[in-house]
């Protein structure tokens, strides 16, 4: 039977802001020395599945796609997990696959113990017909996940589900942890897709018949699925676990105990950065400098931060925010606060991934916006034009074939380009090293959205 990985690659980046936001969310943080948590999802299923199908936001195409190289259902409006499964089981051809699910944010240390833990989840799939889905045994009482109350073992190491539970307080946590029959419901489960189409015919019907018409109207590119605006909004807003799971006499949990986080806060991610010698956990790119200071979290790139009597804080800085927190449980309503007052913080940070590059605004001032452009080798800018402003580009590291008003030469550093408003214009990369350009933007608007593209190698 053929193993496909299904990646639910969603978020609007509300939990780790001002790291996340909704054009940059935290799958696709380079936390791990420069991999993101997208990457690392996918790499740790590699030699065990046969092949990984990416379920995504319209929005986050070209992000997930410069993290990894795998076929993407695209979705234009988010309709909760079930709706993401069920297109991605429906859109298989094979009438026996496997799939195995899985969030693609979660961090989990020892591969080889998880892997196996899949293995023995895709047997039991496919000899038993049942939904595997995967306990965590708990390593402390904790009343940020949801819990799954296990049965005795009835074979091949799979136990009855008893119950689901809702996240608890602190003190039916510890209870929970206590029983040795309650475990954290990791949001990671294994089915065949007969399995699930059962289910759904029998609990779902609505959404599986939905899931054909809108994979037969959809929009087939080269590893690209697109759903139609109009047939995903059919779906109901539901998840995997209120539209099967609750209502399922057909599952079997598993309990596994490698180790597991679920990223949901920047207290969890900083987690993963490396440790200092003084119990401090730091960011790749950040300097700290020390002094009766410890267990604190700092992500803050490119600068020398100093702590002095500073413990158990987070302390995130992106250029355009600075967070600094010792209350991890109530930092939410703050975010959400600021995020309400500044509505520029929630989608987009002062630097942005594109498909050829990424830019990094230096300077946003009334009336004129100054941004550092890297262009990959290979890399080229839309044909474009404005309306509201002109641009002047000094070229200071590699060579850039610019074409203006079909006009096209190479220019080198310390050479300059003026655009006026209006005129077409094009940036190609035809080397093999980054082409860096300092743009400054002169206009009475300057907002992203005042780019016509003309032509677009990537589809835009």
């Amino acid at each position: 039977m053929r193993r496909y990985h299904v990646v639910l690659c969603g978020g609007h980046g509300k939990r780790l802001w001002p790291l996340s936001r909704e054009n940059y969310p935290k799958p696709i943080l380079p936390v791990l020395n420069g991999k993101s948590l997208l990457g690392d999802t996918v790499d740790r299923h590699a030699g065990i599945v046969d092949q990984t199908v990416v379920v995504t936001n319209h929005q986050h195409v070209h992000l997930v796609q410069d993290c990894v190289s795998a076929p993407l259902i695209v979705e234009p409006m988010a309709r909760n997990t079930l709706a993401a499964i069920a297109l991605a089981v429906v859109a298989t051809s094979d009438s026996d696959a496997l799939f195995m699910v899985t969030p693609s944010d979660h961090c989990i240390g020892d591969v080889e113990q998880y892997q196996s833990a899949v293995n023995q989840a895709m047997l039991i799939a496919e000899t038993e017909s049942k939904i595997v889905l995967f306990g965590v045994t708990p390593t402390r009482p904790d009343t940020g996940f949801g819990y799954l109350e296990m049965g005795a073992e009835v074979s091949l190491g799979g136990c009855p589900i008893v119950a689901f539970h809702e996240k608890p307080d602190a003190q039916t946590a510890e209870h929970y942890v206590a029983q040795n029959t309650f475990f954290w419901n990791s949001g990671l489960f294994c089915f065949s897709k007969q399995s699930l189409v059962a289910e759904l015919e029998r609990y779902q019907p609505a959404v599986l018949a939905q899931a054909i018409a809108a994979l037969e109207s959809a929009d087939y590119g080269e590893q690209v699925l697109v759903i139609q605006p109009n047939c995903m909004a059919q779906f109901p807003d539901l998840s995997m676990d209120y539209g099967i799971m609750e209502h399922s006499a057909n599952l079997v949990g598993l309990p596994v105990a490698f180790d597991w986080q679920d990223v949901g806060s920047l207290r969890a991610l900083g987690g993963l950065f490396p440790q200092t010698d003084d119990g401090n956990f730091v960011q790749s790119g950040t300097t700290v400098m020390t002094q009766n200071s410890s267990g604190n979290c700092v992500a803050c790139p490119d600068k020398v931060v100093a702590l002095n009597g500073i413990h158990d804080a987070v302390i995130v800085d992106t250029g355009d925010a600075l967070l600094i927190s010792q209350d991890s449980d109530s930092v939410p309503t703050l975010i959400e606060s600021v995020r309400a007052a500044y509505p520029q913080l929630k989608q987009t940070t002062r630097w942005e991934q594109r498909p050829w590059g990424r830019f990094d605004v230096l300077v946003d001032a009334d009336g004129y916006k100054v941004k550092k452009i890297t262009v990959n080798p290979g890399g080229i800018l839309s044909l474009q034009y404005h309306h509201h402003r002109e641009e002047h580009w000094v070229v200071v590291a590699g060579v850039a074939t610019i074409e203006i008003d079909k006009a096209c030469h190479d220019y080198g550093v310390s050479q300059t380009v003026f655009i006026p408003k209006g005129s077409t214009h094009r940036l190609t990369n035809k080397t093999d090293k980054p082409v860096v350009i300092i743009e400054t933007q002169l206009g009475n608007y300057l907002g992203e959205d005042d780019i016509v593209r003309v032509e677009d190698v990537y589809g835009r």
